[in-house]
């Protein structure tokens, strides 16, 4: 695949193999956008629900011990350089959850992410980082421009599952196909709260682009019944916002990546997307005392 993109600022983001990174300065801010006028009516708002929620909850990460030793060297990675530690901090940081998340990675018997309601519990599984790195291996021109590669589409994994809990313990409202909706709000936390974060959205789309080149197969075969879009949609969808987002910066896409009819399209899918989600979220930003408390 040819990725119209430049690949070399990639230190300047979460590691995922490098162990001498450790600087979290603002890696990550949820949206961003708007955040800092609505936080003191979000406050308000929750302390005048109806149901009287308590908003003491947060995002507990968890390892489990592995038994594979495949995993190990995954396992130690993420560890070292602390990637799913830096977002929940973040996170809790920034969120008010009525009640705890926990996020567990391990080990699944299967490439998986998910979202569990009755355990109200995200699950991120070994096998999935392990066919992450199996996938970009060799796809960029250097080996830390594909670690760096499996760092954003893990670190958009988690934010797409993130989602459906936010959806799942706020009660959110959502429209539509609610896996599109949580695919947005991942592309958009990049974009807005991790330093080059239209590069890792872009890398994010690349591991679709290679889903849908796995499912380059008769029209009457693709999976058109589940309930998450096709892999080139999701693609498409990510490059979409991408551009949208900064159509001069990422003029780049047009053409190969993202045709003009749609492109066209995408500042103002961005806009309603960005919208959507802040609007969505408004009664849960965490103002300074609450985040001090964490």
């Amino acid at each position: 695949m040819e990725c119209a993109r430049d690949l070399a600022k990639v230190g300047a983001r979460p590691r995922y193999f490098d162990p001498d990174h450790s600087d979290a300065e603002d890696r990550f801010i949820l949206l961003g956008i708007g955040a800092g006028a609505i936080v003191a009516s979000a406050a308000h708002a929750r302390a005048q629900d109806g149901e009287d929620k308590e908003y003491g909850g947060k995002f507990v990460l968890i390892y489990e011990p592995i038994k594979n030793q495949a995993f190990h060297d995954i396992e130690a990675a993420l560890q070292r350089t602390e990637l799913f530690e830096e977002i929940v901090d973040a996170l809790n940081q920034t969120i008010a959850l009525p009640t705890d998340i926990e996020v567990v990675v391990t080990e699944c018997d299967t490439a998986n992410a998910f979202y569990d309601p009755e355990q109200t519990r995200i699950v991120m599984c070994y096998e999935l980082i392990q066919l992450l790195d199996q996938e970009f291996a060799g796809l960029y021109e250097t080996e830390q421009a594909d670690e760096q590669a499996v760092a954003d589409a893990t670190a958009f994994v988690f934010q797409h599952e993130m989602g459906h809990a936010l959806v799942d313990v706020l009660e959110l409202p959502i429209t539509g196909k609610e896996e599109d909706a949580v695919d947005d709000l991942a592309t958009l936390v990049l974009l807005h709260g991790w330093e080059d974060g239209d590069e890792s959205a872009l890398n994010a789309a690349a591991a679709f682009y290679l889903q849908g080149e796995e499912q380059d197969a008769e029209l009457e075969e693709l999976p058109y019944w589940d309930e998450h879009s096709l892999g080139l949609q999701r693609y498409y969808q990510i490059a979409c916002v991408v551009y949208g987002f900064n159509p001069d910066k990422h003029a780049e896409l047009v053409g190969e990546d993202l045709p003009q009819e749609r492109a066209q399209r995408c500042p103002a899918e961005y806009e309603q997307k960005a919208s959507s989600w802040e609007v969505l979220l408004a009664d849960y930003w965490k103002d300074a005392g609450e985040a001090d408390q964490d």
